[in-house]
């Protein structure tokens, strides 16, 4: 008897299940966000369990390892009734009790089998998997290519591979990893060229990607083999995809014999590349008339040696004047440094480049500076460029409310008015709106809306609507006056409030369906994949990311809600105005979460709560599972060490990092004894939590004039910067919303 069978023998000895759900006396268990090792420990006790708990069983079981475990978890969530057992074929080619599950079971099922090297069987069961979900069958497809390679069949693995071409084309990451399997064939059927046209195809769009990297690292091995001689024209393609990915020996190996300027420059970068810059300057010596030599040395110092050394070959004007990269270099490098030079190369960026919105940043940073050194004058006059050439940029808020703060002689109003209809999400947008808003009255202001709709003025409809909905907070005038605004309907808010209510696309019923079946079973890696691959079409984007809101909305996922609100406003390219969005997306970017956790520990703590879901967001987006690259970990991102010395002082001697309660106690009671350290100041105390109290201490030494815009801005630390407005951003609207 074959090992596969031995399975089946041993499952069906099992006594038939009911396949309800699990429960307790609480109600139904919810698995969603239960760990594998959680999983097992509920639900493998159970004899009673429903076809999606028995698929997420499975996914616990492979996950950790437990390869027959999960088989037997697979099977049992193929179908809604306990079936006699023939023989695996004919088991799974029953088609009257089959659940939602089954594709995704049998695909899962393939998988463990060619693992333990039962490839006919997978085969065989391959005949049986439905194609309505691309993802799992182009998967599948994959490891039956494999399977076929394994039995030398490799004709048969050809055939599979380009049977899937179809499904593959529509993603440009799946048609590329179908190109990597297929030239891999090739070189074991002994047609390297066929392979090599493959691999050189994936990297020819010079789209950096991991698959790329093994592509050009394929051909390399085949090169060095002799298998292939490429042209030239391919070897600089080639060269210059391994000199992109810093694999710079393997980049000269290339083109060690190959000559011309281009070539040249390449093995420029190099040298650079390998910390041989004088070696690269010889070249430059030899050649002092080549602009694309000079350019590609210059950008090479900037990469890989002393800036200062990329910042003197770069003085030349004759250089720096035609390349953009060379001048952005130089702004950056002098920003800091000597901030005359910096604001003269800022002129000749405006006057040749300002077309790029890339460009806008180092306005701010030149403005900046400035406004450092209380050259107000000067920092005004390039602000007012800013705003005039990047309209809605990134940095657009920044520079509005440093020039109102600078302008005193001009209403403040409207300033506030110009960051609401251009960047209503800058973090300035509340701040402004909280330094003047004790001049704000209900009353007028609810006159000025009205005038404002009888001359059909969207645009102070829209301002005079933002200023009544921080004054009244969430109301139902505020939902009255969005129906009115949204009558116009040149107004992208409208469309995106009909889209998020409006139901699926008939087209793309099967895959909602097929999403709700992952989310079922808690299968979230498939639910990814799937996204993934749908997002090649801009409406399936849009109706994925929906329907997975929506999904994630019925169980109240933090996380996730907030993820896929905040992407769903990115793929209809809105910024986030919190005025104009409907309770439920919100909610999804500011919930209370976890509030019973947070208003119990802040009470504890005398701390105010929506300050310390402000925290949450800004440090977790409410991921109970999050952990930071500095290993800071939980809600609260807390270190290690510093949760051994809270474990201590709190008395929580035993406690899990990424529980929430068990975070939230830690969290609150360190922010609590950073407020105290620095006397109740809560621009120290944020910035504290995130750069630590010994950084935030040495600032406000250096930096407390009394001023708190001009000590936030004089932080060197970006992140601690940005931390502290954007904390007094979200605490802002969380006052606005509850």
């Amino acid at each position: 008897m074959k090992k596969v069978n031995k399975i089946f023998f041993i499952l069906f000895l099992i006594p038939a299940f009911s396949f309800q759900n699990v429960s307790a006396d609480n109600g139904q268990i919810d698995f969603y966000e239960m760990s594998d090792i959680e999983v097992i420990s509920v639900f493998s006790k159970s004899s009673n369990l429903a076809p999606e708990e028995n698929y997420r069983l499975g996914l616990a079981y492979k996950n950790t390892g437990s390869t027959k475990a999960a088989f037997s978890s697979f099977v049992l969530s193929a179908f809604t009734k306990n079936l006699a057992y023939t023989d695996s074929y004919t088991y799974f080619n029953n088609k009257i009790y089959r659940s939602p599950h089954y594709n995704s079971a049998l695909a899962q099922i393939i998988e463990i089998l060619y693992s333990d090297y039962q490839y006919d069987t997978a085969i065989r069961l391959y005949s049986l998997l439905d194609n309505n979900d691309p993802v799992l069958f182009f998967n599948t497809a994959l490891i039956i290519s494999n399977c076929y390679s394994a039995l030398n069949k490799l004709n048969k693995s050809v055939e599979i591979l380009n049977s899937i071409r179809n499904i593959s084309i529509k993603s440009n990451s799946f048609e590329k990893l179908r190109k990597l399997r297929l030239g891999g064939i090739f070189e074991k059927m002994d047609k390297p060229e066929s392979a090599y046209n493959l691999y050189f195809s994936i990297i020819k769009t010079e789209d950096l990607s991991w698959e790329g990297n093994i592509a050009v690292r394929n051909i390399f091995r085949m090169i060095q083999n002799n298998q292939i001689k490429p042209q030239n024209q391919d070897r600089y393609l080639i060269s210059s995809y391994l000199t992109s990915i810093k694999m710079f020996e393997e980049s000269q190996a290339i083109i060690s014999s190959a000559s011309g300027m281009k070539f040249q420059a390449i093995t420029i970068r190099n040298l650079c590349g390998l910390k041989k810059s004088k070696e690269a300057k010889n070249i430059i010596s030899n050649n002092t008339e080549s602009e694309v030599l000079l350019a590609a040395f210059a950008e090479s110092l900037w990469k890989y040696s002393a800036k200062s050394d990329a910042a003197e070959f770069s003085e030349s004007e004759e250089l720096y004047k035609k390349n953009e990269t060379i001048l952005q270099y130089m702004i950056s490098y002098y920003t800091g440094r000597n901030i005359q030079k910096a604001a003269e190369y800022l002129v000749v960026l405006e006057k040749n480049y300002r077309q790029n919105p890339e460009n806008e940043k180092f306005y701010w940073y030149t403005a900046k500076e400035y406004i450092e050194k209380k050259n107000y004058s000067e920092a005004l006059k390039i602000l007012e460029k800013q705003i005039n050439l990047y309209a809605g940029g990134t940095y657009y808020g920044n520079a509005v409310y440093w020039i109102s703060k600078i302008n005193k002689n001009i209403n403040p109003e409207i300033y506030l008015k110009m960051m609401i209809l251009n960047r209503p999400d800058s973090v300035y947008v509340f701040r402004l709106f909280d330094r003047i808003s004790s001049n704000f009255n209900l009353h007028e202001y609810s006159k000025n809306f009205e005038t404002a709709v009888s001359e059909n003025n969207v645009d102070n409809m829209i301002y005079y609507h933002f200023i009544l909905f921080c004054l009244e907070k969430d109301s139902q005038s505020k939902n009255r006056r969005i129906h009115t605004i949204f009558s116009n309907k040149n107004i992208s808010y409208a469309g995106f409030e009909q889209f998020i209510n409006s139901g699926t696309n008939y087209s793309f019923k099967k895959y909602s369906k097929i999403l709700e079946n992952y989310y079922n079973c808690a299968d979230f890696s498939n639910i990814t994949a799937l996204e993934n691959y749908l997002s090649y079409d801009e409406d399936y984007r849009k109706l994925s990311a929906k329907t997975i809101y929506k999904l994630y909305c019925r169980h109240n996922f933090y996380y996730q809600k907030y993820y896929y609100a905040s992407y769903l406003l990115k793929l209809y390219n809105l910024h986030e105005n919190i005025s104009l969005l409907n309770r439920s997306i919100a909610e999804s970017l500011y919930p209370l979460a976890y509030y019973d956790i947070v208003k119990t520990n802040c009470f504890k703590q005398k701390l105010d709560p929506l300050l310390i879901l402000s925290l949450i967001r800004a440090e977790s987006a409410y991921k109970p599972s999050a952990k930071s690259a500095s290993d800071a970990k939980g809600l609260m991102q807390i270190m290690d060490n510093t949760a051994a010395e809270l474990s201590r002082k709190t008395g929580l001697l035993e406690y899990n990092i990424f529980s929430p309660e068990d975070n939230i106690i830690f969290g609150t009671y360190y922010f609590n004894w950073l407020r105290n350290y620095f006397s109740g100041n809560m621009t120290f105390t944020i910035g504290a939590y995130n750069a630590g109290p010994s950084n935030m201490k040495k600032w406000q030494k250096q930096y407390d004039s009394g001023d708190e815009d001009y000590f936030i801005e004089k932080i060197p630390f970006l992140e601690t910067r940005n931390y502290i407005l954007k904390i007094a951003k979200y605490r802002s609207i969380y006052d606005k919303l509850y």
